[in-house]
């Protein structure tokens, strides 16, 4: 059967050509929008080291002109803390919360008395103050899976994320290893040498780019105002009622939602709906209108294979595997274009880069295969299966239609007209 299809669709060939040409071009365009689909979707469904579920952040400000008070904002923790539906708080004198403001940057290098071998990565830090912070987010450790626990009476312990560990030491444990802070424009305080305490899972700046690699420190307030606070809350909690008695506060999911705004990905996303929408409906349009006008024009055929014993289903079945071959026939050419486009490096990306140590950490994290979406080969064949599927379940349900329409010719008057 499928080597009469082929003698079919090459006599035809004329008259599918144009079909033919639009297949061609869909699977290309819409591998393009689903290679960055396959991106932010593989992204977000990775792990994250904290749970922002019921987690609201809200912040002092001294009224226009005055100074900040810490009287005044070190009366706010208890006040939250006895609201009704708050269940722990946690007050910083730093922007430490998930999706809040700028992240503060270290570099760190392995521990030459230990390695060496010259590794350097520049890392977000968190400078933690007590353990609450770890509480209200659920960080846990990786190896326990207890919730985190840093020593702050030692200054030099540090937690960090499991993508910073399997850089430095790859399989080992590094608890109780020693990593340096290295030189860097960016890192204000002297050299220190941190000793690894544990290690928590991966943690996700952005929930569409892969994790990046992170450092909690300890750190002692001094004189500096704890004017940020975190807060855990159960069901019960009125964000409303809050922001009208205490402070005005956000959740943390509606900060992910604002920052995503902000830096585009929402009208990216939007966008890559609209346009993959718009090649669903053209495609199913045009494969409607093409093949319920080849089955009007070969109504004498079709009737004449009824009449020789097929049947409605085989008919319709002959019909619609015949949409296929010539969605996979396109899909060849199709392939050859999407692997020079990808070898190019022209396809849409989510990459962030700062200086040259930036782009070496996102060198880092872009060549880690612990991520498959780093493998080139991987991304690149799931990218094509999935456009495939897509467009194959595309054809499929648009060609049912007119191969149901043909399934129902009656011979007699089909082959009379003829």
């Amino acid at each position: 059967m499928i080597r009469l299809i082929l003698k079919q669709l090459w006599t035809l060939r004329r008259r599918t050509a144009w079909l033919y040409a639009e297949l061609l071009l869909c699977l290309c365009l819409a591998w393009y929008i689903v290679d960055y689909g396959v991106q932010i979707l593989h992204n977000r469904f990775l792990p994250n080291a904290f749970d922002i579920e019921g987690v609201y952040t809200a912040r002092y400000l001294p009224p226009r002109g005055s100074q900040p008070s810490s009287a005044v904002a070190d009366s706010y923790p208890e006040r939250i803390r006895r609201f009704p539906g708050v269940r722990e708080v946690y007050a910083s004198s730093g922007q430490v919360a998930p999706y809040l403001g700028a992240q503060a940057l270290l570099g760190l290098t392995l521990d030459k008395t230990q390695s060496a071998e010259d590794k350097k990565i520049l890392v977000y830090e968190k400078s933690i103050e007590n353990d609450s912070y770890f509480s209200i987010l659920g960080i846990r450790s990786i190896y326990t899976g207890e919730l985190i626990r840093l020593n702050y009476s030692d200054p030099n312990a540090v937690v960090i994320s499991r993508s910073l560990a399997r850089y430095f030491f790859a399989d080992e444990d590094p608890r109780g290893k020693l990593i340096d802070e290295a030189e860097h424009r960016f890192v204000a305080k002297g050299l220190v040498d941190w000793r690894v305490v544990d290690v928590c899972e991966d943690f996700k700046v952005e929930d569409y780019r892969l994790p990046v690699p992170l450092a909690f420190l300890p750190m002692t307030r001094g004189e500096r105002i704890a004017n940020q606070y975190i807060f855990s809350t159960d069901e019960t909690f009125n964000a409303a009622a809050f922001s009208e008695e205490i402070l005005r506060c956000s959740s943390l999911g509606e900060l992910r939602q604002r920052r995503e705004f902000w830096e585009g990905i929402t009208k990216k996303e939007m966008m890559a709906r609209t346009v993959t929408l718009f090649f669903v409906v053209s495609i199913a349009l045009g494969v409607i209108g093409s093949f319920w006008f080849r089955t009007q024009q070969r109504r004498g055929e079709l009737a004449l294979r009824m009449t020789l014993g097929c049947s409605p289903r085989r008919l319709s079945g002959h019909i619609i595997l015949e949409a296929l071959i010539l969605l996979l026939a396109a899909a060849l050419p199709a392939l050859v274009i999407n692997y020079l486009v990808f070898s190019a490096d022209l396809t849409l990306t989510l990459t962030k880069n700062f200086d040259e140590w930036w782009m070496a950490s996102n060198e880092v994290i872009s060549q880690d295969t612990y991520y498959w979406i780093n493998l080139p080969w991987m991304r690149f064949l799931v990218g094509n299966l999935l456009t495939l599927a897509l467009m194959g379940t595309v054809v499929v349900l648009s060609v049912w239609i007119p191969a149901r329409k043909a399934a129902q010719i009656q011979p007699v008057e089909a082959l009379g007209s003829e």
